[in-house]
């Protein structure tokens, strides 16, 4: 019975630990242009997000990437770039901030790019970024870019809650066999 009891209290204190899934997907496209100029194409969704997404970064390592340029968002929207400095040393990034109250959960949206030298040996991949809430700064989401033709589809997981209580019953009933 204790041994129940027990299990129950690390259930409980694994799903207070529990960090939220993310919720934004970033899908990017790069485009070969000449030498090692490359340029990704970027489209956003916020797939539940509860608030509007009005402010994501995306970050360039030092060692990967040089010379961010061009960068181009669709209307409604500012963006901002910080280039890879190897001295200091530091990462790149671009920011974008949206002007109008930003993208609903459920909506996506395309029509961001920049420019870059690819200092790497094979295709530029994916990147890291941040969605921020924009009055806080703070991250209310992260994860990596996806490559737009290997975009995932919408697949329903299992709640937490409901893995670790069948878990929980599994192994209840194996202690229990075990007495």
């Amino acid at each position: 019975m204790f041994a129940c009891i027990r299990l129950l209290a690390a259930f409980v204190a694994a799903v207070c630990c529990c960090a939220p899934a993310g919720a934004t997907v970033i899908t990017y496209e790069a485009t070969h242009l000449s030498g090692d100029s490359w340029r990704y194409d970027y489209s956003l969704a916020n797939d539940s997000l509860s608030a509007p997404l009005d402010e994501f970064t995306l970050f360039f390592d030092r060692d990967l990437y040089a010379n961010l340029t061009d960068l181009i968002g669709p209307a409604g929207w500012d963006g901002l770039i910080a280039q890879p400095d190897p001295l200091l040393p530091d990462d790149g990034f671009i920011d974008f901030l949206a002007l109008d109250g930003g993208l609903a959960a459920g909506d996506s949206l395309g029509g961001f790019s920049v420019v870059f030298d690819w200092l790497g040996l094979d295709v530029p991949g994916s990147q890291p970024f941040d969605i921020l809430d924009s009055l806080t700064f703070t991250v209310v989401d992260s994860g990596l870019t996806t490559l737009r033709a290997a975009a995932p589809t919408s697949v329903p997981e299992p709640a937490t809650f409901g893995l670790l209580a069948f878990a929980l019953a599994g192994a209840c009933v194996a202690r229990r066999r075990r007495n």
